[in-house]
């Protein structure tokens, strides 16, 4: 089943169950890839899903580290419960010591050095693995690897 179609059949099982939260962060993720779908006028394709799904997690990421400045543990709570829900439908993504990996075979190949480089493993990588790494721990890498 296409990550799509089972998006839009767990929305209606956790309607059906009173599932409120779930619900909800389903109802967005849906919507906004319908919008994806009537915007782009074509049929929406698992890369796509993928996008829109990192997307949304990053925006929930940032929304945490902002509420936990702004000392509010209750909408922390509730945007780490809607990430959880959302995470479960992103496509496996690497390990820490698999993009490590990656990253130095990078600079190998591109015979990258100092942290000038950093911005060219990071397009290359990105490149190569769209949606299969966070880029801040891509980033946080690759200034490591490079000595910056």
């Amino acid at each position: 089943m296409a990550t799509y179609d089972q998006i839009q059949t767990e929305m209606t099982a956790a309607l059906k169950a009173g599932d409120k939260l779930r619900t909800s962060t389903l109802r967005l993720l849906f919507s906004a890839l319908k919008q994806q779908k009537i915007d782009g006028q074509k049929e929406i394709t698992e890369a796509d899903v993928a996008a829109i799904i990192q997307k949304q997690v990053k925006q929930h990421k940032d929304s945490i580290e902002q509420y936990r400045k702004g000392n509010r543990p209750d909408l922390v709570e509730k945007e780490e419960a809607e990430l959880v829900i959302l995470e479960a439908y992103l496509p496996k993504g690497m390990s820490e010591g698999e993009i490590e990996a990656e990253v130095r075979a990078i600079v190998a190949e591109k015979s990258l050095a100092g942290p000038s480089g950093a911005g060219a493993v990071m397009k290359e990588f990105m490149a190569r693995h769209k949606g299969k790494a966070d880029g801040k721990t891509v980033q946080q890498i690759a200034g490591r690897v490079l000595g910056g």
